[in-house]
């Protein structure tokens, strides 16, 4: 019985060894920035973009009916037959190494009242022909950017009637509004994953900021959403609050925060089952207030080859499965504001990650489960 328990246990701890190594390699580094490419320039140099040590990239889709980033949250309606042509680009596209791949999605222009059902039409309408891209198109779902480029849709005081109009009616409103675009996704891809810059725990950050208090509104899209969605699809709350952070405590601290925003959320046991960790990582964070990205001078910057390499690697490793990787300074795909040191900085710690087995939190619980159950199917 000893030997026989012996082997069971070997076999148990091979089996989550390797379990644990399939897990960490399916922690994605997703590319993001200024230098975003759209569905055409991907499909002449995937080739070459896939050089990069990335996972995925996010795309936009213009074509010559519009740019759909900077119009889909408007009275414009959108066809497939629109977009046909972006996805065409993807359907042409030879995608080998970058195997999650993003469209990119704003709430812009925003000049929709939460109020307005023929805006709203085309709003859902939109969401549902971005969807329909990314089934087509073959790519994972949306980037949802949820800065406000020009009106403050998930501001309270800055919506119209606010004077008038309670706060929690409000919010009914938009949280209405969020199951129509979630159902509005599902129906066009069930398995859709829709990435946020950051979602409901923007709320319960602390210390909270004036901006960050400006997303009153926000939780209860986000509720909506996960309610509309369904069980196969994904919403993944980007922690854009991670971008100049490093150490893995302070992605340990973040993660733990998008679980404990559940207490705002309206749709708890949803929320739990649907929404998911992530994090941004910015590359060349506070540029601007240093007076430049110095590539070449690196203790300029606030990230050095030596630290960038060590947030990759515990942003991956701390993750749900995502880490978008942005910056403004800096185009992958041109070389631009990139050296050697750099790329070598983000292929060594994305390597560093796929290695190993510091899971984060929530892949650890789920790891322990199937420990249970292999355990249990020995005993038997």
């Amino acid at each position: 019985m000893r030997h026989k328990g012996c082997a069971a246990f070997l076999a148990i701890a091979a089996t989550l060894g390797s379990m644990s190594a399939a897990r960490a390699a399916e922690h994605k580094l997703i590319e993001w920035g200024f230098d975003q490419p759209n569905t055409m320039d991907v499909r002449k140099n995937i080739a070459k973009m896939e050089e990069r040590p990335f996972d995925g990239v996010v795309i936009g889709a213009h074509v010559p009916a519009g740019q759909l980033e900077w119009t889909d949250w408007s009275h414009k309606a959108y066809t497939k037959a629109d977009f046909q042509p972006a996805v065409d680009d993807l359907k042409n596209t030879a995608f080998h190494k970058f195997t999650d791949n993003f469209l990119r999605f704003n709430a812009t222009p925003a000049d929709v009242n939460w109020f307005d059902e023929a805006g709203w039409k085309a709003i859902a309408g939109n969401a549902a022909v971005a969807a329909w891209i990314c089934q087509e198109g073959g790519l994972k779902g949306l980037m949802f950017d949820t800065e406000p480029y020009k009106a403050k849709i998930f501001t309270y005081k800055a919506q119209k009637g606010s004077d008038t109009i309670s706060l929690e009616k409000y919010s009914a409103e938009v949280r209405l509004r969020g199951k129509q675009f979630g159902q509005a996704l599902a129906r066009e891809k069930p398995d859709i994953t829709v990435m946020f810059t950051f979602a409901t725990s923007v709320q319960h950050y602390k210390p909270q900021t004036t901006y960050m208090a400006s997303f009153d509104l926000l939780p209860a899209f986000i509720d909506g959403i996960v309610e509309g969605v369904g069980d196969g699809a994904h919403i993944v709350d980007g922690l854009e609050m991670a971008y100049g952070r490093s150490k893995r405590s302070e992605f340990d601290e973040l993660h733990t925060l998008v679980h404990d925003a559940r207490k705002i959320s309206k749709v708890q046991d949803m929320y739990d089952n649907r929404v998911t960790v992530g994090y941004g990582l910015w590359m060349d964070c506070t540029w601007q207030e240093r007076g430049g990205w110095f590539p070449d001078d690196p203790e300029k910057n606030m990230f050095t080859p030596e630290k960038l390499k060590t947030a990759v690697t515990n942003a991956l490793e701390g993750t749900d499965k995502y880490v978008w990787f942005y910056s403004e300074s800096v185009d992958w795909w041109t070389g631009k504001g990139l050296t050697p040191a750099y790329i070598k900085a983000v292929t060594d710690g994305h390597a560093a990650a796929i290695a190993s087995a510091h899971l984060a939190p929530r892949h650890k619980k789920l790891l322990a489960h199937r420990h249970s159950k292999q355990k249990a199917r020995v005993a038997r």
